[in-house]
């Protein structure tokens, strides 16, 4: 089914959804009264659906291939329409003959439709499997961490992708998938996107590392003969002039000797370095076992997490109307997609999706040339940045534990030197301690001993310090406080975290060095 017919799809079974609620809160009761109450409800649910089902991309997943995260998109569509209903009817009559449990039911509802719709293709997808005599595959733990892009979109795809989700933990990072047709462009397959077709798996490269996500490794799925020679002749190139592996899955299987070959660029083998430990020798910040003992069992961090999960779903909720003004404003004035994406380390050192509204136009102009940045932002674009309204999806960044309201702010893998590691001991931040202290004007190292001196000193009242603090920059500008920064250092040196070149340095096991203090919480 394709994207749009599977949101025309799921609009219908949200605005089906809504009627049944109705009809359960009226007791079944029709006529001439009930259609005049609740007409203008229904009308206006079909339409605020089709914008929350598009923003959320509930429609772009493959219901075949449904997982728990597809569920869980759904579960944020339906609260979204729920509440741009009740607020858009509010507007118009104050919801009058419209009872304040309908929003809740057709949430509940409209959910349950749409998760069982996908639930059953799921099983009618597996009885079908099983019945053809597919057999699953078992695949060896791999050893190296890498960065892989896959080639084919077939049954032995979905079981690479749950073994590689299952069994590999945080050794192999999906990049995407390259399927066989157009149609499939643009889907998901679970959390995974289907960026492109192989012919294309040059240029999927080039624009992945523009969002900080680099190749390690390009896995095949499919037979090679079945291929066009365009895809054959771009993957052998890739081989060829990069130092990204191209192997098969028999190679992954350890049925063959994978090449290695010169491994990639150090960039690429960043995250190895954060989550592993760099040399003694680069380590700037440093923080000993009994500290880090101490600061893991702190119980604010199950506290911080608790409210961050509570305060993400109420913005969320209250600024939907927000979010979609912002995301008409933003298809005017760039386009679409909406969210520009690029990939962060986050709470030690592991990827994630960093997300952003659009703020900048089309990278070419129409005659092919290359637009400078500055020819690419608009007015409208700085000022979604200068009001931060760019970063309102980071909000579902939040609510799924990748990030927290305060923290230190994600940087592109090039920018996060191993150096500075220990700043990734929390959560990365929506705002942080180096953000409204320092700005954008100090450098590098100031701004990591502002983060490493808040991983140290997290607390309650500082972090509401950090929120106020950052509602001033948004509406005074920047401001540097060189007080607050030399204090960091000072405070950074007196307890032995930070030492000089000029200082002898204790060398910290890489576990300590890099260890996270806070805990997954869902």
């Amino acid at each position: 089914m394709r994207s749009t017919s599977a949101l025309l799809v799921d609009a219908a079974l949200v605005t089906a959804g809504s009627i049944g609620a109705i009809l359960l809160r009226d007791n079944i009761e029709l006529g001439a009264p009930w259609a005049h109450q609740h007409t203008a409800y229904v009308i206006v649910t079909g339409l605020v659906s089709l914008p929350a089902l598009a923003f959320t991309g509930s429609n772009r997943s493959i219901w075949r291939f449904n997982r728990l995260q597809d569920y869980l998109r759904v579960a944020a569509a339906m609260l979204l329409i729920a509440a741009g209903t009740a607020m858009v009817i509010f507007a118009y009559n104050r919801l009058d003959g419209i009872p304040r449990s309908i929003p809740i039911l057709q949430f509940m509802i409209g959910t349950f439709a749409l998760v069982g719709t996908r639930v059953i293709a799921r099983i009618w997808f597996d009885y079908r499997r099983q019945r053809d005599g597919v057999r699953a595959l078992q695949m060896p733990e791999p050893r190296n961490q890498r960065t892989v892009l896959l080639i084919g979109l077939t049954d032995v795809t979905e079981m690479y992708l749950r073994l590689a989700s299952e069994q590999s933990l945080a050794q192999v990072r999906i990049a995407g998938i390259l399927g066989r047709s157009e149609r499939q462009v643009g889907r998901l397959v679970g959390a995974y996107a289907v960026l492109g077709q192989p012919e294309q798996v040059a240029d999927i490269v080039r624009q992945l590392s523009t969002h900080g996500v680099f190749v390690d490794a390009i896995v095949v799925t499919v037979p090679l003969p079945s291929l066009s020679s365009a895809a054959r002749t771009a993957l052998a190139e890739l081989k060829e002039s990069t130092a990204i592996e191209v192997v098969t899955l028999t190679a992954m299987l350890g049925l063959e000797p994978p090449d290695r070959g010169t491994r990639s660029d150090p960039a690429n083998r960043l995250g190895a370095l954060l989550t592993s430990g760099a040399p003694a020798d680069d380590v700037t910040f440093q923080i000993d076992e009994q500290s880090l003992a101490h600061l893991a069992n702190r119980p604010y961090w199950l506290a911080k997490r608790t409210l961050d999960i509570v305060l993400a779903a109420v913005l969320l909720l209250v600024l939907s109307p927000v979010i979609a003004l912002v995301a008409i404003v933003v298809a005017v004035d760039c386009g679409l997609p909406l969210v520009f994406w690029q990939q962060r380390p986050g709470l030690a050192g592991l990827p994630f999706r960093l997300l952003k509204f659009r703020t900048m136009g089309a990278a070419h102009a129409f005659d092919g040339r290359k637009l400078h940045d500055s020819e690419r932002l608009s007015w409208v674009g700085k000022l979604l940045r200068r009001t931060r309204a760019d970063e309102l999806p980071q909000l579902i960044n939040i609510l799924a534990g990748e990030m927290s309201f305060v923290g230190p702010r994600p940087l592109l893998p090039v920018d996060q030197s191993p150096s500075f590691r220990a700043r990734l001991m929390v959560r990365p931040g929506l705002t942080g301690w180096a953000q409204v202290v320092g700005g954008r004007t100090i450098s590098a190292d100031d701004k990591a001993a502002l983060d490493v001196w808040y991983v140290q000193n997290a607390a309650l009242a500082l972090d509401v310090s950090i929120i106020a603090r950052t509602i001033g920059v948004v509406v005074f500008g920047e401001h540097v406080h060189a007080n607050l920064v030399q204090k960091a250092w000072q405070e950074l040196q007196s307890t032995g975290t930070y030492r000089g070149a000029s200082q002898s340095r204790r060398v910290v096991p890489a576990s300590a060095a890099a260890k996270p203090i806070e805990r997954a919480v869902a």
